[in-house]
């Protein structure tokens, strides 16, 4: 019996982190990343916008759905 994912959570914002966060994103997963400080947390929104934004405009992705994953609770959480 398979379980069905509803959330993902991804500790680290590292560039394996990110990607991985921003292909739960995209999925439609509600997406929680943890990092270390603010500043990497603001980088990998940052970063994760932008990517989103290009994927609009080669439009493999509708802004709806760029919306949809920016828009995810919890987006980047950070931990001291």
């Amino acid at each position: 019996m398979m379980t069905e994912i509803k959330k993902v959570g991804v500790l680290g914002a590292g560039l394996m982190g990110s990607g991985i966060a921003e292909i739960a994103a995209k999925a439609g997963y509600q997406t929680v990343y943890v990092a270390r400080s603010a500043e990497k947390i603001a980088a990998v929104r940052s970063a994760l916008e932008r990517s989103l934004t290009k994927g609009v405009q080669r439009g493999k992705l509708t802004e709806e759905a760029m919306a949809e994953a920016v828009a995810t609770p919890g987006l980047g959480m950070y931990t001291p």
